[in-house]
């Protein structure tokens, strides 16, 4: 599916009433260390489809309302496009200090913040960041420098985390909740739903709504 930006698969299914759940009805993978890494599927139990360009943490999804019904035949088509992606940063508060250039969807968070060099720019201004799970490597400097970009702990398939660690994702999350209240200011602007377009234009449309959204916050 490289290069695609959007994919369709109608499939004709019929459920047997003794299926177990979950299940899938396709799936279309990549695998990285045991890992999905890039992977379209569909499951019948709770029509969810998914979409993604890595980990799990770069997934997009939609879900359907109801299960699809049992030992019947049923005409399923699943229709699943990327929208693009925006990189932001605010201060404590959740007020929205910079947006990046906005890309294709199935681009993933760290190639994204390496392209525009965020860790560094971070670092030289004396700067830190905290983030969520997505952005898990993307500050690759030394043991000995100061963190540019803090996040939480990830658990693997055969190792969970420990108390501390899920201490830790706990904190750090709280600290993070002014800043989801920014993002969720931005995105409240209902344009941003309907954005198919180049994403040179919606980098224009994005930096402007993040000005509104300051301005209608501070009022």
């Amino acid at each position: 599916m490289s290069g695609m930006n959007s994919v369709t698969v109608p499939m004709d299914v019929q459920i047997d009433a003794t299926q177990a759940a979950p299940y899938f009805l396709h799936g279309f993978d990549n695998t990285s260390n045991g890992a999905g890494n890039g992977y379209l599927f569909a499951t019948g139990n709770s029509l969810r489809t998914a979409i993604a360009s890595g980990d799990f943490s770069t997934e997009q999804n939609t879900r359907g309302s109801a299960a699809l019904p049992r030992s019947v035949w049923k005409h399923v088509t699943k229709h699943k496009h990327h929208g693009l992606l925006v990189i932001a940063l605010t201060d404590d508060k959740g007020r929205l200090l910079w947006v990046s250039a906005a890309r294709p969807g199935r681009t993933s968070k760290i190639t994204a913040c390496r392209h525009d060099r965020l860790a560094v720019r971070l670092r030289a201004a004396g700067l830190g960041a905290i983030a969520d799970l997505g952005f898990v490597g993307l500050d690759d400097s030394g043991p000995d420098a100061d963190p540019a970009v803090i996040t939480g702990y990830k658990a693997a398939r055969n190792r969970p985390l420990t108390r501390g660690q899920k201490l830790f994702n706990k904190a750090l999350a709280a600290a993070r909740a002014p800043v989801e209240h920014g993002f969720a200011h931005l995105k409240n602007w209902r344009v941003l739903g309907k954005v198919r377009t180049d994403p040179k234009w919606a980098t224009a449309l994005v930096r402007a709504l993040m000005v509104l959204t300051n301005r209608e916050v501070s009022r």
